[in-house]
């Protein structure tokens, strides 16, 4: 192919693949980050539904739907823009120590604040309220999110740090797990004990940051936290927006068929997550460097994507080929029962996150030019859809009929980012 005048010479592929050596460093560590995550509590699932029962795993499942929706507000949008902001800090020390403890104690507020409305629903709606206990001992998980520092490690590019804080708080846990539950009566501390790990574990982190990094303690800055809270309120309601489309299938399963049925979705739910994380480091890995692609124009960050996209196609379908091929002894191992009725909804839903993985590089581009209507726009709107959908379809035909709005959902997502990357080519392509 022939260069165009002034153009940079082509690069070998090995020249293309050592200067991926970072890229892929990270997209390693992050790996083994959610590989942690995956193995250890695929492993904990089949301990827990013997020592307490797929009903009461059906309950924690419901109840941890809802912290972790304390757990993304408490992240704010924090885990893009504070990447963001690193990615163009870089070494300024002074700058970073601002923006870590800042950004520390707007997550303390948030969490205190979140803490409070969840506590006051619980004790007014009649259908929480019979949950009480399994909520306020998994409150542990907020105060675990607020020391949970992945953004800075992610946006300084030393994920491997990350994956090893992982490891230690997805051990203390297994740990708290095996000592602590031991009979039906116990599966009010599953999520205490995650919460607890998160929160020891992440206080020493965010020790070892402060002197690693030479970060200098910052007072509270109100100004700057109200900042931080106007200027990502849309990305929280992206992320939200996002969280909610994952897990509001698994609140109505719950209302409409109760806790067996809800238990039952829970084990696929969680046999899927692999998968997802593979697509949560992908997009956390490339995200710091799309960010610095957007420097050098459109014509960079479109090469950039579309050899990193192609490079990771192959692990995700791959995953979703052999699940599909194992499904009938991998469920029956983890869920303890399984029936052809179980085994054709674990199968529809393989295709989710496939849909899913489509939408990553558009989404990438969106955020890193700072459209971040546009994106928060797609998304509501799929949240919209899923609100109406999810409901009649459930009611109708249960798990089949979940999964098949999750289908929709997904697929009305990933069109619309598209298409929001088409309205604003003008304004991404003149930067190249």
């Amino acid at each position: 192919m022939k260069e165009l005048p002034g153009s940079p010479p082509e690069q070998s592929w090995f020249d293309r693949l050592w200067s991926a050596r970072l890229t892929f460093f990270n997209f390693f560590s992050l790996g083994l980050l959610k590989a942690t995550d995956a193995l250890i509590l695929l492993f904990l699932i089949p301990i827990i539904i013997a020592r307490v029962g797929i009903a009461n795993f059906g309950i924690i499942a419901f109840v941890g739907v809802w912290l972790n929706y304390g757990r993304t507000i408490v992240d704010y949008g924090f885990n893009i823009s504070g990447v963001r902001q690193i990615a163009l800090i870089g070494e300024d020390r002074q700058a970073l120590s601002q923006l870590f403890f800042q950004v520390l104690y707007s997550k303390a507020v948030i969490a205190t604040l979140f803490t409070v409305g969840l506590l006051v629903l619980v004790q007014v709606i009649p259908f929480l309220e019979e949950k009480r206990a399994v909520f306020q001992w998994g409150l542990w998980m907020i105060a675990g999110q607020v020391f949970f520092t992945d953004w800075f490690f992610i946006g300084l590019q030393k994920s491997y740090l990350l994956a090893l804080a992982n490891l230690l708080i997805k051990s203390l846990y297994a740990i708290l797990i095996f000592w602590g539950i031991s009979g039906e009566a116990d599966y009010i501390y599953v999520l205490a004990y995650q919460g607890l790990a998160a929160t020891l574990i992440g206080i020493f982190v965010m020790a070892y940051i402060v002197f690693q990094f030479r970060l200098k303690l910052q007072a509270p800055n109100w100004q700057a936290i109200l900042d931080h809270l106007q200027t990502d309120f849309k990305l929280l309601g992206s992320n939200l927006a996002t969280e909610f489309n994952s897990s509001y299938s698994l609140l109505i399963l719950n209302i409409i068929w109760g806790d067996v049925l809800t238990g039952y979705f829970n084990v696929m739910y969680r046999l899927l997550q692999p998968i997802r994380f593979l697509l949560i480091i992908f997009s956390q890995t490339i995200f710091p460097i799309v960010c610095e692609k957007t420097k050098e124009g459109w014509l960079a960050l479109r090469k950039y994507l579309r050899n990193a996209f192609l490079l990771f196609l192959g692990a995700p379908i791959l995953a979703v080929i052999l699940l599909a091929l194992c499904a009938e002894p991998i469920f029956l191992y983890f869920a303890g029962d399984v029936n052809d009725g179980l085994l054709y909804s674990l199968r529809l839903y393989l295709i989710v996150p496939l849909v899913t993985m489509l939408n990553i590089p558009a989404y990438q581009i969106l955020l890193a030019f700072d459209l971040k209507t546009a994106y928060v726009t797609v998304l509501l709107s799929g949240l919209a859809v899923n609100l109406v959908l999810a409901y009649f379809l459930t009611k109708a035909f249960q798990l089949n009929g979940l999964i098949c709005a999750l289908l929709v959902v997904e697929s009305w997502v990933t069109i619309g980012l598209y298409l929001m990357l088409n309205k604003h080519r003008n304004l991404i392509t003149k930067h190249g």
